[in-house]
């Protein structure tokens, strides 16, 4: 079972039965020239440490191919994906700790700082301390804006309006979606190097939540709201 990190805001939209997709970009993007061609589940291409045609390790993998001045096509990379259809992630988010070692999560209480509670970041969120699981359901890889083409993918980002889908047309619904997913984007990924604006090479997953897998319980601390 593989972790996968979500801010406070995505684990309350999850929570909320609003969130059913992420983003998440290529580290290293890929370098300009380069023309995506599909998901390979057992590609014969290089990676960036292999010489081209020698086969790399299983997994679903992003295949570009890097365009000559010419025209032509040359060289072939792959790019693996953290993920895969059918996996299993459980959610790290972030936590807390009171006086008394008992535990709570961000997203269940937004003034837990006011009670002077021990932050815990979500990238050190222990394994057993999950309580979010998540089934990888479908992953495409396309570049950040092309978003823009699929407002209904906004929505499965967790991005919610502020008033209900009747209160607005057509068009200032998708416009205001639009921002609000911008502003969201920015808020998580532009600190790491990643704006709206540079529109980066991202890959989609797809998720479902599951039940929490048997034998994993939480070793002798209690939550708060026990």
């Amino acid at each position: 079972m593989k972790p996968i990190i979500m801010s406070t805001p995505m684990v309350k939209a999850i929570l909320d039965g609003n969130k059913t997709q992420t983003r998440r970009v290529f580290n290293p993007q890929p370098t300009s020239g380069m023309v995506f061609d599909e998901i390979s589940l057992c590609p014969i291409v290089a990676d960036k440490s292999k010489a081209s045609g020698e086969r790399i390790a299983k997994g679903a993998y992003a295949i570009f191919v890097n365009r000559a001045d010419d025209g032509y096509y040359g060289e072939t990379f792959a790019y693996k994906s953290r993920y895969e259809v059918g996996d299993i992630l459980y959610v790290r988010e972030g936590m807390f700790k009171n006086q008394e070692d008992e535990y709570g999560y961000m997203a269940d209480e937004p003034d837990w700082k006011l009670w002077e509670y021990t932050g815990i970041p979500s990238i050190h969120m222990p394994k057993d301390a999950a309580r979010l699981f998540l089934k990888v359901t479908d992953l495409k890889v396309e570049w950040l804006h092309e978003i823009l083409n699929h407002p209904f993918d906004m929505k499965k980002e967790g991005t919610t309006l502020d008033y209900p889908d009747s209160h607005y047309s057509m068009a200032s619904g998708v416009n205001c979606l639009r921002n609000k997913f911008i502003e969201l984007w920015d808020s998580i990924n532009a600190k790491h190097g990643y704006p709206w604006e540079s529109n980066p090479w991202v890959w989609v997953y797809e998720f479902e939540r599951v039940e929490k897998p048997e034998g994993m319980e939480r070793n002798g601390e209690k939550r708060i709201a026990d």
